[in-house]
């Protein structure tokens, strides 16, 4: 389980500090596709960079099985983030000069498994994601969707816990889009992770296990569809 514990950020020095979030708390459920809602600015990455150990909160805390993430040693954040965290950005963030496959395959290394087993989980994948026949293929030669299913390969084959996902359809056709949408929950449904994708679209209701909504600063409604 993931918990926010009356977390307040502000950004910005003295007379100029904006404060982004005050006194939020709410508890991310295992194994559930939880959309963050809210207007652009509202503080929704914010809430995400949080959780994901990438921004300390000035007050109030993370809870990660059972201990707050922010009084842990800066390795084993980074070994948390390695193991448990998956990452979805809406602007790919593949490398280039990497193929489909290698892209995938990339975060294995880092966990250190045998070529056989780092093979066996990229093919896995690709295969899921209906990418087998461009695996051969760099990030330049693929559309829009087929960069951003290889991204959520990218954040999957490593079974974490966790992805956070930030407006992953915000560069995409509306069609695509609702493609990598229905993707990402039918993906969430079958590894067994916890999705938690921050936007503004309010499709992401129709799919979604819970729906946060930020507003004024705070977590104003929880809705279960």
């Amino acid at each position: 389980m993931l918990e926010l514990k009356n977390v307040y950020k502000s950004y910005g020095e003295g007379g100029q500090q904006q404060s982004v979030l005050e006194d939020v708390s709410v508890v991310f459920d295992d194994n559930q596709f939880i959309a963050l809602l809210g207007k652009s600015g509202s503080g929704k990455s914010t809430i995400l960079n949080i959780l994901s150990g990438l921004d300390c909160p000035d007050k109030g805390s993370v809870i990660f099985s059972g201990k707050s993430l922010y009084d842990r040693l800066d390795s084993e954040l980074s070994q948390i983030r390695r193991i448990y965290f998956g990452f979805i950005f809406q602007s790919f963030n593949l490398l280039s000069n990497l193929t489909a496959y290698e892209n995938i395959e990339y975060p294995l290394y880092l966990l250190k498994l045998s070529s056989t087993e780092r093979r066996r989980r990229t093919l896995d994948i690709l295969d899921h994601l209906q990418l087998t026949q461009f695996q051969h293929k760099l990030p330049g030669q693929l559309s829009g969707g087929q960069r951003q299913r290889v991204a959520i390969g990218r954040a999957l084959v490593k079974s974490p816990k966790y992805i956070f996902a930030d407006e992953p359809t915000a560069n995409l056709d509306e069609k695509t889009g609702h493609e990598i949408i229905e993707l990402i929950k039918e993906m969430q449904k079958y590894y067994g992770t916890t999705i938690i994708y921050v936007t503004h679209d309010s499709e992401i209701t129709e799919v979604a296990d819970k729906c946060l909504f930020l507003t004024n600063r705070k977590i104003e409604k929880y809705v279960h569809p």
